[in-house]
């Protein structure tokens, strides 16, 4: 039987290369994948939109030509230049640290120091802690996708492999069937038999082509290296398996942590500082800017201030807009966050009641496998003995085989339920 075959056929398998074997595969898919590369680029954008905020002490370096004529030749010789090399932090408790010491070129190339100096730019109404806030939501949900781009790609990599083994043993199953139902249509003369015995015989040759066509169907839609590795992908798919669903606890243990609505709570967080400056789009917020410097033609210190500031005295009602948004945006995260807590509850209840009607289904496929395996061991001491001719035999094996893989399928069925349900708390330990 076929279903021995490949059970057999696993057990001499080598683990450590087929569990390679299923690492390149599974990485050939993440690289194949649109949506997980786009969601690691998003990843790499939100962590560095968060760590601009978060290690403001990281600075940032930019060295340039400084004036109109940047580095120019006129009458076939240098005219000389200023470059001026420039160290920023930002977002330095609200501020921009600007430290620059320029460098002067001279006609003659010869290079020369010039007048360093440290500015500080701020406005009078800042919101980092907002900023701060709504940049790493930003972060934990690119981070929650990018878990959830890698899950779908491996769950379909291992429902594939599961599929490939199952239709792949149906096939054959129903090919014995369909050989063993043509052989006793054959071997019956028409009219040893009622009309409605051949009609009957009929239909079974007929269900069994049908099924022999929808395995087919079935395993055309498969990736072909899929097909041609899946038995020795599959006990690795079920070793990891067991290994990956580990995680689920108990059915009456409390909702798991969530990085999706982590990042809602955080963005509520943001929504509820701008909120208590509702009134800031109706307000100037004038940007102060200190500056000290070094004159070193004179050895003497120099300093400025400076105010800048735009306020609109009239507008069209964008100033009311943007009040109102503020305003309503933290009631709309908290709307969403008691949906997305709400969501989760629902998901894991109507996950944990596919596994019950899933275990339901399996405890009634190993009675009937263990009727079947009763039926098939009778027939062989019917047959043994002269009670059974061959096709009978042989159809009781086929029946055997039948159950098997029906029990099979339902073990597939479970185990991919458990994998969806096992995300929920994977998804909290990121």
């Amino acid at each position: 039987m076929r279903l021995s075959l490949v059970l057999l056929s696993f057990a001499l398998i080598a683990p450590g290369a087929a569990a390679d074997e299923w690492d390149d595969f599974l990485a050939g898919r993440l690289g194949d994948s649109a949506s997980y590369r786009q969601a690691r680029i998003k990843y790499e954008e939100a962590r560095l939109g968060r760590d601009k905020l978060a290690k403001p002490y990281l600075p940032t370096l930019t060295i340039g030509t400084s004036g109109q004529s940047g580095l120019s030749i006129q009458d076939g010789a240098f005219a000389g230049a200023t470059i001026a090399p420039r160290l920023t932090f930002a977002e330095l408790f609200g501020a921009e640290l600007s430290v620059q010491t320029p460098v002067l070129l001279a006609k003659t190339g010869e290079p020369s120091l010039g007048n360093p100096a440290v500015s500080v730019t701020r406005k009078l109404f800042v919101e980092s802690g907002a900023d701060r806030d709504a940049a790493e939501a930003a972060y934990i949900s690119a981070k929650a996708s990018l878990r959830d781009a890698e899950s779908a790609v491996r769950l379909q990599l291992v429902t594939e492999v599961l599929n490939a083994v199952y239709y792949g043993s149906l096939l054959e199953a129903n090919a014995r069937n369909l050989a063993v139902l043509e052989r006793g249509r054959m071997a019956t003369p028409d009219d040893a038999v009622s009309e409605a015995a051949l009609r009957a015989s009929e239909k079974q040759i007929l269900q069994a082509t049908k099924s022999i066509l929808s395995a087919r169907a079935s395993l055309a839609a498969l990736d072909p290296q899929v097909k041609e590795a899946a038995e020795r992908l599959y006990p690795v798919v079920k070793k990891r398996g067991e290994e990956w669903i580990a995680v689920i606890p108990a059915v009456d243990a409390p909702l798991p942590e969530s990085q999706a609505i982590a990042a809602i709570e955080r963005r509520l967080a943001a929504a509820r500082s701008r909120a208590a400056l509702w009134m800031l789009p109706y307000l100037p917020n004038p940007s102060l800017t200190g500056q000290v410097g070094y004159d070193l033609a004179k050895e003497e210190l120099t300093w400025g201030l400076s105010l800048q500031f735009s306020f609109t005295v009239l507008d069209k009602g964008e100033r009311a807009l943007s009040a109102l948004q503020r305003r309503e945006n933290a009631e709309l995260e908290r709307i969403a966050v008691q949906a997305a807590k709400k969501n989760l509850a629902d998901g894991i209840r109507q996950a944990r009641e596919r596994l019950e009607l899933l275990a339901l289904d399996a405890r009634i496929k190993a009675l009937e496998l263990a009727d079947a395996q009763e039926t098939a061991a009778l027939r062989q001491v019917q047959y043994e003995r002269g009670f059974a001719t061959a096709e009978q035999l042989e159809s009781g094996r086929i029946d055997l085989a039948t159950k098997e893989l029906e029990a099979m399928s339902v073990e597939h069925d479970t185990l991919i339920q458990k994998l969806r349900l096992a995300q929920y708390y994977v998804e909290g330990r990121l």
